[in-house]
C-alpha cells in the first residue's frame, strides 16, 4: 500500500482494488489521489469489467 500511495502522490494513476467498499472508502479518504474499485478476483467477468473500465480511462 505504501508504494501505491507514493505513486499517487507523484501524480501517477494508482488504483486500489478490494472486495469491501468500506475498506476502500477508508483508503480513499486518507489518500484522495488514489482511485478505488470493488472487485472479486475470483469472478472472471469482474476482472474483465475492471480491465475494460481502466483501459477506457487512459
Amino acid at each position: 500500500m505504501a508504494q501505491s500511495i507514493r505513486f499517487a502522490q507523484l501524480d501517477n494513476r494508482a488504483i486500489v482494488e478490494g472486495r469491501r467498499q468500506e475498506a476502500l472508502d477508508s483508503v480513499a479518504k486518507s489518500n484522495p489521489a488514489m482511485q478505488t474499485e470493488v472487485i472479486n478476483v475470483q469472478d472472471p467477468r469482474d476482472i474483465e469489467r475492471l480491465d475494460a473500465q481502466c483501459l477506457s480511462k487512459k
